[in-house]
């Protein structure tokens, strides 16, 4: 979400101006109807990440979840880049 535009943060998550594309937008408001945002990523903090690009096609994000030993690894893009 824009943290920065006036007021954003006071409406419903369904109504706040998010940061990216349109899929990006329709993740964290998913995320955001099931529990506050913040609130899971303090939960799994993020460790490595490699950012989208234009020649990958894909994201891919790391993460060290709360009381596990195990990282959690977490991945979006392309299928067909994702899946080759």
């Amino acid at each position: 979400f824009d943290r920065v535009l006036p007021g954003n943060m006071n409406l419903p998550a369904s109504d706040r101006v998010v940061l990216g594309d349109a899929s990006e937008a329709a993740l964290v408001r998913l995320c955001e109807s099931l529990e506050p945002v913040d609130a899971q990523r303090q939960r799994a903090q993020k460790v490595f990440e490699i950012p989208f690009n234009s020649t990958n096609k894909w994201q891919l994000s790391v993460h060290r979840p709360s009381g596990h030993k195990n990282l959690l690894l977490m991945m979006k893009g392309a299928p067909e880049r994702i899946f080759e």
